[in-house]
């Protein structure tokens, strides 16, 4: 079990505020991992979008 929080594009560990989720851009097999928060970061940029 592990804690985000979403905001602001980023998705960030609750405990660890300067980890976020990061993943490749350009390659649709990577995998998702932690890593450390970089404002300008693409690859660490998501839209969250509610789903009904």
């Amino acid at each position: 079990n592990q804690k985000w929080i979403v905001g602001n594009g980023q998705i960030k560990h609750a405990t660890h505020p300067n980890l976020c989720l990061d993943v490749d851009p350009t390659d649709a097999n990577s995998a998702a991992q932690v890593w450390t928060c970089y404002a300008n970061a693409i690859n660490q940029r998501f839209s969250v979008v509610a789903f009904e």
